[in-house]
């Protein structure tokens, strides 16, 4: 395991997408508006590859997990949790180490 929770930091990417009309979409909204997206991620290709990669998904029609419970370590939502092991797979990232210094590489998606 590493010491910083890589998937963690998908719940960051959540606040980088303020639409004009919405306050924090999900993926799915920010996939569908493309138009009134920030410029940063109209700009970038990286951000863009990941919207076209989990923008499709539905991902208000997941099952979360209970984020109160103690489970000994920081709680992390299913969909952060099924959104990172996306990006390392489409990455082709060997371990999580990996992707976490592919993220730091691409600051645009922290």
């Amino acid at each position: 395991m590493i010491g910083k929770p890589i998937v963690s930091r998908f719940l960051r990417l959540k606040g980088h997408f303020c639409l004009k009309n919405a306050i924090r979409p999900d993926l799915h909204t920010a996939w569908r508006l493309r138009t009134e997206l920030p410029w940063f991620v109209k700009d970038s290709p990286v951000a863009q590859r990941y919207l076209d990669l989990l923008g499709p998904l539905a991902w208000d029609q997941l099952p979360e997990r209970n984020l109160q419970r103690n489970w000994g370590q920081t709680t992390i939502p299913y969909t952060s949790f099924i959104a990172a092991y996306l990006v390392k797979l489409n990455e082709g990232k060997n371990s999580l180490g990996d992707l976490r210094l592919y993220l730091t590489e691409n600051p645009e998606l922290t």
